[in-house]
């Protein structure tokens, strides 16, 4: 998580990383892109017992930079599951 760049807008955004050091593993579900920037939306189940102020987990449904899920990736061997359902 020390290349996943640190959330910047308040604890309601669901934009970069929100704290969690260290390595862990998170789901990729999908991806967006907003004019020049591309995100991967991911479940990142790590600090599970935090919530948004809405009550949902605050690690459902984040948005991380692709270049920054990139970069930790290859730091770490580049190691990693495919699931994929019946498209």
């Amino acid at each position: 998580m020390s290349h996943i760049r640190p959330n910047s807008g308040g604890i309601n955004s669901r934009v970069d990383g929100y704290g969690t050091g260290g390595g862990h593993f998170l789901v990729v579900k999908g991806y967006r892109q907003l004019d020049d920037e591309f995100y991967f939306e991911v479940y990142d189940p790590a600090h599970a017992s935090y919530a948004y102020t809405d009550g949902t987990p605050i690690g459902k449904n984040r948005y991380y930079r692709f270049e920054d899920i990139y970069n930790a990736t290859s730091s770490w061997g580049n190691l990693g599951w495919v699931v994929s359902g019946k498209l």
